[in-house]
């Protein structure tokens, strides 16, 4: 009895660390409050390159990044009603040891709203 509550108590160790592991990182959710779907959509860190293709409107998608180095920044590309437009958000993080979001928030043609979550340690 007591080597199956062992058993049990590594196994549950060790589920919770692969789930910390694994949900280790930085993410990047964009939203779009826009009235229209935004397409082409594409978020860059790094030498790191992520195409989120289409949002509808009131939609969000998110990405996990993989930046090489250090990031200053998380820029995006979309294209609105065929237009194309360039937004920005400048923070800074690193290819390992960071974890957390990003979230930017589009408006057809810019970035109506950034904010970060982003921290460093085990969780």
């Amino acid at each position: 009895m007591k080597k199956a509550i062992v058993i049990i108590v590594l196994a549950l160790v060790a589920a919770i660390f692969v789930k910390v592991a694994l949900g280790r990182g930085v993410r990047v959710e964009v939203r779009n409050a826009g009235a229209s779907e935004i397409t082409n959509v594409v978020v860059e860190v790094a030498g790191s390159s992520h195409d989120l293709g289409e949002i509808a409107a009131g939609d969000s998608e998110t990405v996990k990044v993989t930046p090489t180095g250090t990031t200053k920044r998380v820029e995006l590309t979309w294209k609105s009603e065929g237009v194309a437009y360039y937004g920005r958000y400048d923070v800074t993080f690193e290819d390992s040891g960071y974890n957390g979001t990003v979230y930017v928030t589009l408006d057809g043609a810019a970035v109506k709203e950034a904010s970060d979550d982003i921290g460093t340690g085990f969780f």
